[in-house]
């Protein structure tokens, strides 16, 4: 099996510290040490985000990320369309082939059900639901 995009994952991570930051603004240092990464990757995957209205950004030394609107409003289903707005993808394949050559309008079809199966998930879920199991599992462990 091939490898899969963390995009969302690393998004989503990101966006439950922004929200349990409580209106402080997370840094891309303090995120990109929670999610065990570089902060220039966490600012290329949270610039996204920002372009879909979810967070916005503050400048300057106390500055970082904070959310657009409440942790309630922010479906998780808006979070992946942000970030992986591509779906399910097709490959190419050998030009004389007749499986490639017919494959790419199955795939499609194939790829149209997977994205909307994920969105209909995804709508049930808010950044809210997230944050709000997050402190359960952390509670349990004595971190909440």
């Amino acid at each position: 099996m091939g490898a899969r995009s963390s995009r969302f994952a690393v998004a989503l991570h990101a966006l439950a510290i922004i929200a349990r930051r409580g209106g402080e603004p997370a840094s891309s240092e303090w995120i990109a040490e929670s999610v065990g990464t570089n902060p220039v990757v966490i600012r290329r995957a949270l610039a996204p985000l920002r372009e879909a209205g979810l967070i916005t950004s503050v400048a300057g030394a106390a500055g970082g990320f904070l959310l657009a609107k409440p942790a309630e409003a922010i479906g998780l289903n808006q979070v992946w369309s942000a970030v992986e707005p591509e779906g399910f993808a097709c490959h190419g394949g050998a030009e004389d082939c007749p499986v490639a050559a017919s494959l790419p309008p199955i795939l499609a079809e194939i790829g149209q059900d997977m994205d909307r199966a994920i969105e209909v998930s995804l709508r049930a879920w808010r950044l809210s639901d997230v944050t709000r199991r997050l402190c359960e599992e952390m509670t349990a462990k004595g971190a909440c």
